[in-house]
């Protein structure tokens, strides 16, 4: 599922404390796709700067074997225009193609973060206008994901911060 280019988090990263009815999990979990599984993003540091590599790890945690077309773990950096969410820059990297994920499975990544993640700085009277008409990403997100067919993705996304 996505909307203007970015991926929206599914009933799957739903937090761990957000609890439904036992009596309405049964029919919904058919339906929806919740509890098809969990991706578990893992990052030593969660601040960077631009030109520095990102390294992590993703595991999948799955009730049962599961085909998917693709495994992608994604970097990137997002920005509201009234009140829509625009993804302005974007670094991925293909941990697995299309096959079958056990659960359990682990992947290595590493994104390299180019210096055109660093937002510019206001220069002088008219940066400072450009600046108030320009957004800039105030929020940046490592994202994974499993692209199942016929059915809902697998992902998660976690928060990760820029210095300037």
């Amino acid at each position: 599922m996505t909307s203007g280019g970015c991926h929206i988090l599914c009933p799957a990263s739903l937090p761990k404390s957000y609890k439904l009815h036992p009596r309405f999990c049964a029919g919904v979990v058919m339906v929806f796709g919740m509890g098809e599984g969990e991706i578990e993003i893992t990052l030593g540091p969660t601040t960077f700067t631009p030109q520095e590599t990102m390294n992590g790890t993703v595991k999948i945690r799955l009730p049962k074997a599961t085909k998917a077309r693709s495994f992608i773990v994604e970097f990137y950096g997002e920005v509201e225009r009234g009140n829509k969410h625009e993804c302005v820059f974007r670094v991925a990297q293909t941990l697995g193609e299309e096959r079958t994920y056990k659960n359990g499975e682990t992947f290595d990544f590493s994104l390299p973060i180019p210096d055109q993640a660093k937002p510019p700085e206001a220069q002088g009277t008219f940066g400072s206008i450009h600046d108030l008409f320009v957004p800039k990403p105030r929020n940046w997100y490592i994202e994974a994901k499993l692209d199942v067919p016929i059915a809902f993705d697998l992902q998660t996304r976690i928060s990760v911060y820029m210095r300037h």
